[in-house]
């Protein structure tokens, strides 16, 4: 339950940071690496 309240937490808060895809998609990738890393960090820690 932790784990979920964290992902959804964390989703929640990139919204405030939702990038254009086409005009900066340099920063939109690497936010969206970012955010799989941690979002599978959370998921998969013991």
């Amino acid at each position: 339950m932790q784990r979920a309240i964290l992902m959804v937490a964390q989703m929640e808060g990139l919204m405030l940071f939702r990038l254009d895809n086409n005009k900066r998609r340099e920063e939109f990738l690497a936010v969206r690496a970012s955010v799989r890393k941690a979002l599978l960090m959370l998921a998969t820690a013991p």
